[in-house]
Parts: structure tokens; C-alpha cells; sequence
């Protein structure tokens, strides 16, 4: 029976219980209610007939008074008596026309009730008419005594009701108590079949869910054997049969996967072992000794042809698990299994084999194989060999499938040995045939003297010369085509060492995909925001942070190394200063120098041109890997830099440009010289233990020297330190190979005459390189004093950005150039500029993400950033903090307003704010907050009063609470914007929830200027500092905590939904641990399939965090078919790959991404870009 109907059966049970109790509990309140109605019917009654009794006896008395006093006054409201008496006696008339004895009294009372009536109305009558003593006469008749027939009347139905009144109210308690009971019953026996009922259903449910649980725990073991048991037909069962199909097909997923494990190692073993192999015999051996227990097999043997030139016959060359002797020593082909195997070209499986021809003995035993496989190696199409195997029990596909792989790759094995074989062999033929030659030519010559004196024996000789000569020709023409062998399979080698090496510079997913974990949850212990981990654990997380950071490291110097021996690496040819590089390794190593207490000094020859043209980056990482090893391994003394123009180096006649490294450390033996230059070794084992690396710096040295067409020397004797020299050309002319460099003198100077030449050569071909992406713009950079104004231009335009650094250097104004985002969040760090201007379309970052790092990191938050660029958000800008906006083009007047607003930044030493706030203590509160010895604050209590003062002064902010007491803050805010054209940033303060009409009111008004809504005190300091570009350093210690916890709760992107897309589980957790700090709220997916799954049951997801390298569908697929739905065209997709390399951003954004992160995934990046693409959103 399917749930449903089971929950609809138990429901129809419980509604008709339910029914029932309603109904006979209605019944019997009913019952009740009538009860009630009769008893306040008789009550009634009985008021009626006391208010008749009284007004009767009243209607008397005062007849009475009347009579004995004569005064009129009794008379008063005697007539409304007697018509209240008729009422009384007409209502119980009517209340008791249901009973017949009661209508008997009254009848009965009637006429009594009249008879009196008209017997005092005569008293009245007489005592008016006839005085006291006539009426007196009256009054004491016997029939006008106080004992009255109608008053026993009266009492007999009183008596009536008051029976009635006592019979019915017994009847209601009764009625009442009969339904408690009924109630109780039907209530105990509607829970009771209820409570059966849900029981049934439960048990049914709880029976087959707890087998569903056992298989979940069974599967989560590693048992997939397991199989749920079926014992019905409802959505359970489906449920079971579906999970047991579930763990089928994972079995055989797993089965699947250890096959190709087995497959995948088993072929790198043999890779291993036969590496270097150069005989036939031995690598038959190796092989056999290998393959036969990997397969489980118990007898193998190898034949292979014996002579390269005679393929008829099929030698022994390697035997296993039996005597070689007793085994066949040759098959020719076509002979036998063996040879018919070689003939055919394809492999044989003999099963049940039940011939004495197939043994395999034991020192105790003699069996016959159940199967044996016979195998070709092939290579070609040629065959190369045979080799067999037999074994107890039957070969499952799984091995012969490997068998079948195998037996290809040990072929083209076979074959290299062979060729290497022929090689040598050639090359022993040919200095034989060299030698024979010789002698022949000798022979020659004393033939041709010989034959002066003998024409016919010339003639004799001669053609027999000419039979030599063809022979030699012949032989010639051999050797030729074996140097073509030998130069194709030096090819082969080269393309291999070429697919490892690129194989090793994109192998940085796997590497950097658990790095980026580590990196991530270890940042954010040590930052220990919830101030909950001891002070050792916060240091135990900084130095796993660290050593991360040394391992990621490593990885790129791996990969530096891989790329450049793979040929990947694109040079990026400028005119590198070499001022701009000499004050670079001074600035990174000058306080290292200190720290280690050695003197460093840089020696630039006066005869060193200016720039020279090469690969800015590459060049300093080669100085920077030069210097960083001399100060690892000098403990004292000094270490020196020195440069100058060499003749006959890597240029070869021409001027070429030396670099020496000078040091008093260590020092390297003349044995071990060439060892550091390989990767991965050191001079000595004991180094690594006390100075620590990788042995790949010197390596990495070597291939980029090279790479810029020069070389590297090594000079050095132990415990003499080291003298490293590197050799470049003045004008890149293309790599060189390691064994066309000169090894003669390098310290032949060139005339002055022949450097000027060359710089006059580089001058002239200086405008065609400017042309070029790769061009660089000589800036200020090394030119800055410290009294100095500092612009720094973040343009990748360069010839817009030479026209802002010309501009910048007539408003008196060092400028100082980045053609990237990156490089100008560094530079901005680093030299800390007096200004900037930005533009926002970057080649490898947005603009707005620069913006939002300067602003988020402190010690550039102050500084005026001014953008200008072609598609500018102006509103954006400046509550992104710009002080303004410039939309391309742009002329050169508004280049210097720009500069020109820069600099009233620069000069302006305090900054004003208004603020607006009804309540005078928090008036005065956030007056004190906001104000400081650089900050004025003018505070009012009410709208009127901002706009008198605003009238009077400009301020530089305004702060407004939400209620004013005058009118609405928003009011006041649209008041502000129609009056004044120049309109101050506003800060909107509220310190409750903003109900929906102020929140609405807040982004109309943002669209005309900037308007910020702020909820807490630390927020609206920061967001004043941020418009009035003050310095935090320069806050009190308690302000500078209070900016640091509003940045660390993000208030823009809390609440905001992300779906993190990622199918290593602990990228998710690393993630997830960055996010939830900052309230947002987080969805997730392990492939891109399960992505456009959750993205289709959650269509308000507003920004995406997506991995590239997931199975099932990566995230490039899975981009594009998000962006073909129309509802997710505009989605922000932010791909996350460990890709590291520079293709990668364009392959991301061409797949549909919205911009791009690379691993390991550096946090603040992260949010800048979140910050970014969420705005607005």
C-alpha cells in the first residue's frame, strides 16, 4: 500500500472520530440549552407573579393611606398601579400558556383580582365624595379584611413554578453531567483509534527507513555489497530499489576506477624499470620477472629476433618460472604457436590446455596451465618479438587489457634498443670504413706512381678505384640515412622531455587546490577575529600560513622552471632601466643586509648605457635569485652587485652587459660547480639541513639566462665565497643554446665609441617599440624626494598615461606610472602617493576592484582617487570613494581639474561635517565621535537650522539622523539636492530599521547624488573618514578599533545569496569559513552539472563562485550553459581556477565568466571583488 494512501486512511479515520465526538456533543449541549431555556422561563414566571403581588398589595396601601388620611398624595401613580397589575397578570398569562394549571389559577385569580380592584376603588370613591366616616364604614367591612382569596391564588402558582423550577434544573445537572461522561468516552476512544492507526503507519515507515539507514551506513563503510531488502510496493521500496541500483552502478564505478589505477601504474612501473635499457636480454628479463606475478601468471618466456637483419628466426631471449634450457632456443616464422603468433600480428588465448607440451613445475610438482596468452609486440605494424605467459587460472579482461597496451609500449621499447644498437653498431662500421679509407687513399698514391711507368696497369687500378669509391659512396649514403635515424630519435627524446616539462608547468591544479585550503582556514585562525584561541594556537596558525606561503613558493619556482625548459614562457621585451634595477635590489635587499649585519653595495661602470633591452621581469627575478642565494649562505663580509659593458660574451663581437655577484660565504668546491646548477641538488647533502631551499634557484638561474640570450659563469673555491656572472646582450636577438656561448675572456672592455653607437641604436628604434603593448614610460619612480607630491597614474593606456605624466609634472607633481591593477595596488602600498587617478578598464583587473583595495587597505584609504575612464558610474565612483570622475575622452582642461581637485585634497588640513540630529544626547555623542583636532563638526537639532547654516558655510559632509523632529530626514535630504547644485556626500543615520517607503526614498535620492545609509556609530565614522580622505593612522587608538571591526563585518555583502561551486569539499570549507563571517548567505555545488541544477531551484542567487576543473561538466561548460539561459545572461560568475597561468584569464572570460581568481585564493581579493560585482546588484 503506497504512503499516501495509508496517510489518507489514517486521516478519513481521525476526521470521522473527530465527526462523531462533534456530533453527539452538539446533541446533547443542545439538550442543555433547552434545559437552561425552561429553567429561565419558570424564573421568569416567578418575577412575574411576585411584581403582580406587589403591585396589588402596593395599588392597596395606598388607597388605604388614602382613606385614613384624606391626603391626595397617595393617590400618586395609583392609576399606573392598577395598568401595571393588568401588564403583570396579561404577561403570565402568556408565559404560562403552555401549562393548563397554571392557566386554571389564573383564571381562577381573575376574576378574585377584579372583584377587589373595584372594591377599593369604591373606598377611594367614598372618602372623595363622602368623607372619612363613609369610607371608614367601607373599609371595615368583612370583606375588606388583609386575608384575600386572590393572594392563596397567587401562592398556589408560585408553589406551580417553584416545582417546576426544581424538576428542571435536576434535569439540566443531569444532562450536563450525561455529556461529560460522553465526551470522556468518545474522546478516549477517537484518540485510541487515532493512536492505532498512526501506529500502523509508523511501523510500516520505520521498517523500511531503518533498512534504508543500514545500507546509507553499509555504503559509508565501504560495504557495497549491501542491498536493501523490498518488502512492499510504496514510494519506500522504490526509494530502496533505487538505492540499491545507486550502489550497483558505484561498485562498478569502483571497480572500474581500481582497474585503471592498476592499469595506469602498472604502465609506469614498466616505464621505471626499463628506463636506460640498451640490451634486449636484460630488458626481456626485467620485463618477464614483472609481468608474470602482476598478472598472476606462473611461466613466462620472450623471444625477439636475434640479428637485425634476419627477421626469419625468433630467439630465446628470456625465460621465467622454468629452465631456459629445456625451451625451445628458436621459432622461425610460421613454426609453431610462437611463430604463427608472429605471422598473424594479433594476440592467442589458449584455455583448458590438457597438453604435456605446456608445464609448469615446482622442485615438487608438475602442472598443466589452465590458459596461455601469446602476444606480438608490435611497433608499426612490424613485429619486434613474441613472449607468452601461462598461468593456474583463467586471465581476466582487465589483464589482458593491460596486455594489450603493454605489449605496444614494450614494442616501441624493443625498437629503441634495437636503433641504439644499430647506432653503435653503425659508427664502429663507419671509423673501420674511415680507416680502410685512409689506407686505401695511401695505397692510392703508390698506385699512381706505379702507374706512370704502366698505362694497362693504371687502367686496372683505376677501375677498381672507381668500384671502392662506389662503395664508399654507398656507404656514405648509409651513414647519412642512419645520422637522419639518429637526429629523429633525438627529436623523440627532446619531444618527450618536452611534454614532461610541460606536462610539470599545468600540473598546478593539484597542487594549488589543497594549498589554497590551507592558505585560507590558517589566515583566519591567525587573524582570530572571535578572540577565542590561545596566543600559541594564533602563533601555530600564522606559521602554517607561512609555511604555506614558502611551499607556494616552491610550486612557482617548479613551475618557472618547467615553463621555461618547456618553451611556454613569453618574454615581454622592454627598455629596461637600469637605475629603475639597481634601485630595486637596493630597496629588497638593503634591509636584509642590515638584519644579517653585511655590508652590501651596488658598482655601476660609468660606461653602462642606460637600458638595455630585455625582459624587465625575467631580469630582476634573475638578480633577485642571485643576491637572495649569496645572502642565504654569507654569514659575514660582504656581498657586492656589480655591473658593467663586456665585449665578446653572449653577443658575441658586439657590447654585451655583465652582471657580478660578489660574495665572502661559503663558497663551492670545483667538483661540485655544475651540480648547483641542476634542479633539486646542492653543493653538499648537509646545506639543505642548516640553510634550508629547494635546490632550483641556481636552475631557474641558468634557463632564464639563457632565455635572454645570454649565459651564466660560476667562479669559486670553497670557504672563499662565490662570484656568479651573468652575461646578457645590450639588444635581445633570440635564445641561445648553452653550447654556443663563448668560454673565453669576458673581461674585454668595448671603446666608449662602440657603447654610444649602441645606444644611438636603441634611441632610434625607440618610437616603433613605444608602439607595442610591451613598452614602458620612464616615470619618477626612483626620482622621489621626501618634501615631493606624488601622482600615480594606474593607466594602460600609454599614451594617454604620458600625457597624464606630463600634466602631473606641470601641476608640480612626481608621477609615477602602473600599466596594470595589480601593479598599482602595489606601487600605491609601497610609495603611498599624494594622489591617483584610475582608469577602470584594466587588462587584468577592473578598476573598481583597484578602487575598493586602496579603500580597503589602511594606509590608502585616505588617498583622493580620481577616475577617469571611458564608461564611469558617476554616483558609483564617489560612494565607492573618488573624488570625482572624468569620462573619456577627456580634454586637457579636464584633466587639470582633476589634478587640480587632487591637489586641494592634498593642501585642505581639516574637514568640515554637519550633522542633523533631533536628540541632543545622541547629537552630542556622535559630534564627539565624528570631531577631531582635523575635523569640525556643526551640529543642529533641526531641518531649518541645516539649511540656515548651510546657507553660510560649505561643508565638506553631512550627516543626517532618519527623524528630525521638524520633518522626515529624507525630506530634508531632497531638500538639500534641489537647493544646493554642489551637493556634500550625505550620510543617512538611522539607529532602527528602515521601514520600506524610507529605503525606497534612500536609492531615488541616490541617483542624483551620494547618499549613504549607515546603522551603527563605527560605520558612520568610517564612511566620514572615507569622504573626507583622512589618514586612520593618525585616529586615536579606540577610533582605529572601531574602523577595524566594521571592516571586518562587511556590511555590503551581508544577506547576499552566493553559490559556491567547487568539487573538492575542502575549498568549499575554506570558503564557506571567509563568507559566513561576513552574514551572507551560501549555497553549494560539486560540479557544474549540480550548479545549473541549483541555480534553476534558485534563481535569486546573485553572484557565482566557480570552479574550472570538476568532473562531469567543468566549469567552462557549465558557464556557458548558464549564460544561455536568459534569466542568468547578466549573472556575475567569478571563475576560480589553479590555473597559473596567463591564458587562463582569457579562456575564463571567453567561456562567459564575469572576471577571474586564481588559486590559492587571496581573501581580501575575494571580497574586494565580491563587493564589486555585488553593488547595486
Amino acid at each position: 500500500m503506497k504512503i499516501a494512501t495509508r496517510i489518507t486512511i489514517g486521516f478519513f479515520i481521525s476526521v470521522v472520530c473527530i465527526i462523531c465526538l462533534a456530533y453527539f456533543a452538539h446533541g446533547n449541549i443542545e439538550g442543555i440549552n433547552n434545559s437552561r431555556k425552561w429553567v429561565s422561563h419558570t424564573v421568569e414566571v416567578i418575577l412575574e407573579r411576585d411584581t403582580l403581588e406587589s403591585s396589588l398589595k402596593d395599588y392597596e396601601s395606598r388607597i388605604r393611606g388614602y382613606v385614613a388620611s384624606g391626603d391626595e398624595l397617595f393617590l400618586q401613580g395609583a392609576d399606573e398601579l392598577t395598568a401595571k397589575v393588568e401588564r403583570c397578570f396579561n404577561r403570565l398569562k402568556s408565559l404560562t400558556s403552555d401549562n393548563p394549571a397554571q392557566q386554571q389559577n389564573l383564571n381562577e385569580l381573575s376574576p378574585l383580582m377584579s372583584e377587589r380592584l373595584q372594591q377599593l376603588e369604591a373606598m377611594r370613591q367614598a372618602r372623595k365624595t363622602s368623607g372619612f366616616s363613609e369610607s371608614l364604614k367601607l373599609l371595615r367591612t368583612p370583606e375588606n379584611g388583609y386575608t384575600f382569596r386572590w393572594v392563596s391564588v397567587l401562592n398556589r402558582i408560585r408553589a406551580e413554578e417553584e416545582n417546576l423550577l426544581k424538576r428542571r434544573t435536576e434535569e439540566t445537572v443531569e444532562s450536563i453531567r450525561g455529556t461529560e461522561t460522553l465526551l470522556v468516552v468518545l474522546s478516549f476512544g477517537s484518540m485510541l483509534a487515532i493512536g492505532l492507526t498512526g501506529t500502523v503507519i509508523v511501523r510500516g515507515f520505520e521498517k523500511n527507513v531503518s533498512g534504508l539507514i543500514q545500507g546509507t551506513d553499509k555504503v559509508a563503510a565501504g560495504d557495497l555489497d549491501f542491498r536493501c531488502p523490498v518488502t512492499s510496493k510504496d514510494e519506500l521500496s522504490q526509494l530502496a530499489r533505487s538505492f540499491n541500483i545507486m550502489i550497483e552502478r558505484l561498485r562498478t564505478l569502483s571497480e572500474s576506477q581500481a582497474a585503471q589505477d592498476w592499469h595506469r601504474s602498472g604502465l609506469n612501473k614498466f616505464a621505471v624499470i626499463l628506463q636506460g635499457q640498451r640490451s634486449l636480454k636484460t630488458a626481456s628479463e626485467i620485463f618477464l620477472s614483472e609481468l608474470v606475478p602482476m598478472l598472476g601468471a606462473h611461466h613466462g618466456a620472450m623471444y625477439v629476433f636475434g640479428d637485425e637483419t634476419n627477421y626469419e628466426s625468433l630467439q630465446l631471449a628470456a625465460a621465467y618460472g622454468g629452465d631456459a634450457s629445456e625451451l625451445p632456443q628458436s621459432f622461425k616464422l610460421g613454426d609453431g604457436l610462437i611463430g604463427q603468433c608472429a605471422i598473424d600480428k594479433r594476440r592467442l588465448n589458449l584455455h583448458d590446455v590438457r597438453s604435456d607440451a605446456f608445464v609448469i613445475k615446482t622442485a615438487t610438482a608438475r602442472s598443466q596451465p589452465f590458459e596461455v596468452m601469446i602476444v606480438p609486440l608490435l611497433f608499426e605494424g612490424e613485429v619486434k618479438g613474441v613472449f607468452e605467459v601461462a598461468a593456474l587460472r583463467e586471465f581476466s579482461q582487465k589483464h589482458i587489457d593491460f596486455i594489450d597496451e603493454l605489449s605496444a609500449w614494450i614494442a616501441a621499447v624493443f625498437n629503441s634498443i634495437n636503433v641504439s644498437n644499430r647506432v653503435d653498431l653503425l659508427l664502429q662500421e663507419s671509423q673501420v670504413l674511415n680507416e680502410e679509407l685512409q689506407a686505401q687513399q695511401e695505397e692510392l698514391e703508390c698506385q699512381q706512381d706505379e702507374l706512370r711507368t704502366a698505362n694497362e696497369e693504371l687502367e686496372e687500378k683505376a677501375d677498381a678505384l672507381d668500384i671502392q669509391n662506389q662503395e664508399i659512396l654507398d656507404k656514405n649514403i648509409e651513414l647519412e640515412q642512419m645520422q637522419v635515424s639518429v637526429e629523429a630519435k633525438a627529436h623523440e627524446l627532446a619531444q618527450a622531455s618536452k611534454y614532461k616539462s610541460e606536462f610539470l608547468a599545468n600540473m598546478s591544479h593539484d597542487l594549488r587546490t589543497p594549498l589554497n585550503s590551507l592558505l585560507i582556514f590558517s589566515e583566519l585562525l591567525g587573524e582570530n577575529e572571535d578572540n577565542n584561541l590561545l596566543d600559541f594556537q594564533v602563533d601555530y596558525a600564522k606559521n602554517i600560513h607561512s609555511a604555506g606561503k614558502t611551499l607556494l613558493s616552491l610550486i612557482d619556482d617548479v613551475l618557472d622552471l618547467s615553463k621555461i625548459e618547456s618553451g611556454t614562457v613569453v618574454l615581454n621585451m622592454t627598455d629596461v632601466d637600469i637605475q629603475d634595477l639597481v634601485d630595486e635590489m637596493e630597496r629588497t635587499f638593503g634591509k636584509t643586509a642590515q638584519a644579517k649585519g653585511l655590508q652590501f653595495e651596488i658598482r655601476v661602470s660609468p660606461d653602462v648605457p642606460k637600458s638595455i633591452r630585455s625582459d624587465s621581469k625575467r631580469l630582476s627575478q634573475l638578480l633577485t635569485n642571485l643576491l637572495t642565494n649569496s645572502f642565504k649562505f654569507t654569514e659575514k663580509g660582504s656581498v657586492k652587485l656589480d655591473i658593467d659593458v663586456v665585449s665578446g660574451g653572449a653577443g658575441g663581437d658586439r657590447p654585451c652587459l655583465r652582471f657580478e655577484v660578489v660574495d665572502t660565504g661559503i663558497g663551492i668546491s670545483r667538483d661540485k660547480q655544475e651540480l648547483v646548477f641542476e634542479a633539486f641538488r646542492q653543493a653538499d647533502s648537509t646545506i639543505k639541513g642548516k640553510y634550508g631551499g629547494t635546490g632550483l634557484g641556481l636552475a631557474i638561474c641558468r634557463q632564464l639566462s639563457e632565455l635572454l640570450g645570454g649565459y651564466i659563469d660560476l667562479r669559486s673555491e670553497a670557504g672563499e665565497g662565490c662570484t656568479f656572472t651573468i652575461v646578457l646582450p645590450l639588444v635581445y636577438e633570440g635564445r641561445r643554446d648553452r653550447t654556443a656561448f663563448p668560454c673565453g675572456d669576458t673581461g674585454a672592455k668595448p671603446s666608449m665609441a662602440s657603447v654610444r653607437e649602441l645606444e644611438k641604436t636603441i634611441e632610434s628604434t625607440r618610437d616603433t617599440r613605444i608602439l607595442s603593448s610591451s613598452s614602458t614610460i620612464s616615470d619618477d619612480r626612483r626620482d622621489i624626494g621626501p618634501e615631493d607630491r606624488v601622482l600615480l597614474v594606474i593607466e594602460d593606456d600609454e599614451a594617454f598615461a604620458r600625457m597624464l605624466l606630463d600634466l602631473a609634472r606641470k601641476h608640480s607633481f612626481k608621477g609615477v606610472v602602473a600599466l596594470n591593477g595589480r601593479d598599482g595596488i602595489e606601487l600605491a602600498r609601497r610609495i603611498v602617493p599624494d594622489g591617483i587617478t584610475l582608469d577602470l578598464n584594466l587588462p587584468d583587473m577592473q578598476g573598481w576592484t583597484v578602487l575598493d583595495q586602496l579603500k580597503q587597505y589602511p594606509d590608502t584609504r585616505h588617498i583622493p582617487v580620481h577616475i577617469i575612464s571611458v564608461d564611469v558610474e558617476g554616483q558609483r565612483s564617489l560612494e565607492s570613494g573618488a573624488v570625482g570622475f572624468a569620462a573619456k575622452p577627456v580634454s586637457v582642461s579636464g584633466v587639470k581639474d582633476a589634478l587640480d581637485r587632487i591637489k586641494n585634497f592634498m593642501v585642505k588640513e581639516s574637514g568640515s561635517v554637519l550633522l542633523v540630529a533631533h536628540d541632543t544626547g545622541l547629537r552630542s555623542k556622535l559630534a564627539d565621535l565624528i570631531g577631531d583636532s582635523n575635523i569640525s563638526v556643526s551640529a543642529v537639532g533641526t531641518g531649518e537650522e541645516a539649511l540656515a547654516i548651510m546657507s553660510r558655510n560649505a561643508f565638506d559632509c553631512v550627516v543626517v539622523h532618519i527623524d528630525l523632529q521638524d520633518e522626515k530626514g529624507t525630506d530634508l535630504i531632497g531638500q538639500i539636492q534641489k537647493i544646493y547644485s554642489d551637493k556634500p556626500p550625505v550620510l543617512v543615520y538611522a539607529d532602527r530599521a528602515l521601514t520600506g517607503e524610507e529605503a525606497e526614498t534612500i536609492d531615488r535620492l541616490r541617483t542624483t547624488s551620494t547618499v549613504k545609509d549607515v546603522d551603527s556609530p563605527e560605520r558612520l565614522l568610517s564612511e566620514v573618514l572615507l569622504f573626507l580622505h583622512r589618514v586612520e593612522a593618525s585616529l586615536p587608538e579606540g577610533k582605529r578599533r572601531m574602523i577595524d571591526s566594521v571592516r571586518q563585518t562587511d556590511h555590503p555583502l551581508a544577506g547576499r545569496k552566493v553559490l559556491i561551486v567547487d568539487d573538492d569539499p575542502r575549498n568549499i570549507a575554506a570558503m564557506k569559513g571567509a563568507l559566513q563571517r561576513q552574514n551572507m548567505n551560501l549555497l553549494y555545488a560539486e560540479n557544474g552539472k549540480e550548479a545549473i541544477d541549483r541555480l534553476q531551484r534558485n534563481p535569486d542567487v546573485e553572484l557565482v563562485l566557480m570552479d574550472m576543473m570538476m568532473p562531469e561538466m567543468d566549469g567552462y561548460e557549465a558557464m556557458q550553459v548558464i549564460r544561455r539561459d536568459e534569466r542568468f545572461s547578466k549573472l556575475p560568475i567569478i571563475a576560480v581556477t589553479a590555473k597559473a597561468m596567463k591564458e587562463d584569464r582569457r579562456k575564463c572570460l571567453e567561456a562567459g565568466a564575469s572576471d577571474y581568481i586564481s588559486k590559492p585564493v587571496d581573501k581580501s581579493q575575494l571580497l574586494s571583488l565580491l563587493r564589486v560585482w555585488l553593488y547595486k546588484r
